[in-house]
């Protein structure tokens, strides 16, 4: 996952590399203590939708993945999904 700031129009965005050679984009503003970055490049399928809540606690990145499908609530991708932590290093 690559993390950059967008001057442009003050968007955060989100590449995600995947090993099959795709490359999914997300874009988003922070809300309230929250991150939240939507899949920009959803292709063809319109119905279901895709967002990253990133939560920053110290030096420790709390993120899961959501979807919403047909305009529904959101609600995670895996359901023994929760949130996962990333530390990071000095």
């Amino acid at each position: 996952m690559i993390y950059s700031y967008r001057k442009a129009d003050s968007t955060y965005t989100v590449t995600v590399m995947l090993s099959g050679g795709q490359l999914w984009s997300y874009a988003g503003r922070p809300e309230g203590d929250r991150w939240m970055f939507y899949l920009a490049n959803a292709g063809a399928d319109r119905a279901l939708r895709l967002r990253q809540v990133i939560v920053v606690a110290a030096d420790t990145l709390r993120f899961v993945e959501e979807v919403s499908e047909n305009g529904g609530p959101w609600r995670l991708t895996d359901a023994s999904e929760d949130y996962v932590y990333v530390r990071s290093r000095k």
